[in-house]
């Protein structure tokens, strides 16, 4: 499962929407797919695993499938 960074500032706990630079790398640069799993860590130190639903021109939607989160850095 491959990990993103994103700019959201917290674990989103419901269907999501993802646009702008994160939609342009996942969808053009990674070419990723309906149905990948991936994971986006937040600001806040989180990870989420998604699925992702569905893939418009310019918008897409993720449905998280469990959160973490990760060990402070030293």
């Amino acid at each position: 499962m491959r990990r993103y960074f994103s700019s959201l500032t917290h674990a989103p706990q419901n269907n999501f929407t993802v646009d702008g630079d994160l939609y342009h790398h996942l969808f053009k640069v990674a070419r990723e797919e309906v149905g990948h799993q991936i994971e986006i860590l937040s600001r806040d130190g989180s990870a989420t695993a998604c699925e992702i639903l569905s893939v418009g021109k310019k918008i897409a939607e993720l449905r998280p499938l469990s959160y973490r989160k990760l060990p402070a850095v030293a």
